[in-house]
């Protein structure tokens, strides 16, 4: 259990102590790290310290944003752009409905792996010429939406497959993502229902079939 503020650290499951890398995968280098948690919860900043971490143990690290990789597979389609000042949080938050859409089109017409599909795709381009677990290779995957995305990663990665679960107490997490305008809050300016509607739909998306989860 790693402590990052008010972020919770833990990978799941719950191993105990270390084990030896040469134990967890014998025969690759290569890392594959999936950060999930809810909106709000800190997976962003996870991100950042685990990337410290694993420089420091000598890695080249490749942080990955999922929310990049669906932007990108629907290159033209109208997603909001960001703004600034007083416009930068209701800009924030319409941009992550949108990304919120998109992804589940994604997984409607592709199935609920989808997502998870680029991303071993995003991997392969970053591997380059190098041969599959030669080179001290962690790839961190910012933000696994659905169970689906797991089991393939964990189908194609194997042992070099790590999920890591951001903790934050709803409380904190409100806080980090609904504020006044002039607010430090992500979504600060955007009606206080919206953004728990959004959060609340982050967290499972009840209604669609092909939402995330």
């Amino acid at each position: 259990m790693v402590m990052a503020g008010n972020t919770k650290l833990k990978v799941v499951p719950d191993a105990g102590d270390a084990p030896d890398p040469s134990d967890v995968s014998p025969l690759s280098k290569e890392l594959v790290i999936g950060i999930v948690g809810f909106a709000g919860s800190g997976c962003s900043t996870a991100v950042k310290r685990l990337q410290l971490l694993l420089e420091v143990a000598g890695y080249d690290v490749e942080p990955v944003k999922l929310s990049t990789l669906i932007e990108r597979q629907f290159a033209g389609s109208p997603i909001t752009q960001l703004g600034t000042g007083v416009h930068l949080g209701p800009s924030r938050f319409a941009r992550a409905c949108d990304l919120q859409n998109l992804g589940d089109e994604l997984r409607k017409a592709h199935g609920n792996h989808a997502v998870a599909a680029l991303a071993v795709r995003e991997i392969m381009k970053l591997r380059g010429e190098a041969v599959p677990g030669e080179r001290k290779l962690a790839v961190i995957l910012d933000s696994i939406k659905h169970s689906d995305e797991v089991k393939l990663l964990q189908n194609v990665y194997g042992q070099s497959f790590r999920l890591v679960a951001t903790h934050c107490e709803p409380a904190n997490r409100e806080r980090r993502l609904i504020g006044a305008q002039m607010a430090v809050a992500k979504y600060r300016g955007v009606d206080r229902e919206d953004v728990l509607r959004y959060m609340e739909r982050d967290e499972k998306d009840v209604g669609k079939p092909h939402g995330q989860q």
